[in-house]
């Protein structure tokens, strides 16, 4: 058993100014699997100097409990909230790294979820990346999510959130790059083209480059529906501005041997921005809609909301 930790943080104060403050919020060690009450501690290592705060952050990592708790991770959390803000202020660079790798790796978890509700560990992890405002973390975050991302001998789905994270670093340029290539890339199962096509449309890096490409695998009826489906949905959310893109994608909407999911998304595309051929994109997922001769599917109700999206009833809410 670690000893408490009031007792290691007043050993590393020595005596000074803070040490009773510090001591008085620490004399409850079941405090430390608090995490509203984690702000009060973190405004106090603020005012610790260096070395001391390193110290008790060492301690605190020490304190995660074990077995069937492991999915909270909530000590190792905390302390990356602090190295976010004020990580290069220790001026240890060894440390910092070695907290965003287990940090990072914990997250991912071979990609395997600790929960029935998708992996929130790394839905977390991705909340962090874009809390992170200390430069030097910036520095070592954006170097390892690179590295990963580029290695071809890693697990594409780790690859390709890897670059997705990179675009929550604010690197989006680069991260949208890689997502094109991994959408592009038929050695990649369709799942994970898809999810990087559709983090493209999240990025809201918008370029003629991006749409061009987007659009190429579209129009590839070589492609799976689900892959064609998700570039299209990208698409709609950059935004369509260009006439000729309109057309093509209007084309594809209007084609009754296309698969719904594509005509769907692709009606939702040009009847969001171009308001001439609104009408008709609603006429489209009204044609899609009365197809469904089950209206409690799941694409029929996802046409629903598609149509009521483009309609002038979803502006008085």
């Amino acid at each position: 058993m670690p000893e408490s930790i009031s007792t290691v943080i007043t050993r590393a104060l020595g005596g000074m100014g803070a040490a009773t403050a510090l001591e008085n919020l620490l004399s409850e060690d079941e405090y430390i699997h608090n995490t509203s009450w984690h702000e009060s501690l973190l405004s106090a290592l603020r005012a610790l100097p260096r070395k001391q705060t390193q110290k008790v952050l060492e301690h605190i990592l020490t304190w995660d409990p074990k077995g069937i708790e492991t999915y909270f991770y909530h000590n190792h959390y905390f302390i990356m909230k602090f190295i976010a803000e004020r990580g290069g202020w220790l001026k240890n660079r060894d440390f910092l790294k070695k907290q965003i790798d287990d940090f990072s790796c914990f997250s991912w978890n071979d990609g395997k979820s600790r929960s029935f509700d998708g992996n929130k560990n790394w839905e977390r992890f991705m909340r962090w990346v874009s809390s992170v405002k200390d430069s030097s973390v910036f520095s070592i975050l954006k170097e390892k999510l690179l590295s990963i991302a580029e290695n071809e001998s890693l697990d594409g789905w780790l690859r390709g959130s890897c670059a997705q994270a990179l675009g929550k670093l604010g690197i989006k340029d680069k991260a949208v790059e890689l997502l094109l290539l991994f959408s592009e890339d038929e050695n990649q199962d369709e799942g994970l083209r898809s999810f990087c096509a559709k983090a493209v449309g999240s990025s809201g890096v918008k370029n003629k480059t991006v749409v061009k490409r987007l659009l190429t695998l579209i129009e590839d009826e070589e492609q799976g529906a689900w892959l064609r489906s998700s570039c299209a949905e990208a698409l709609g959310k950059l935004g369509v501005t260009d006439k000729a893109v309109t057309r093509r994608l209007f084309t594809l909407a209007e084609d009754e041997t296309q698969d719904s999911l594509l005509r769907r998304f692709c009606a939702k595309a040009i009847g969001s921005s171009d308001l001439k051929i609104k009408d008709k994109a609603v006429d489209i997922l009204i044609e899609l809609y009365l197809a469904h001769s089950e209206k409690i599917t799941d694409e029929a109700r996802l046409i629903y909301d598609a149509l009521w999206g483009l309609t002038d009833g979803n502006k008085s809410n």
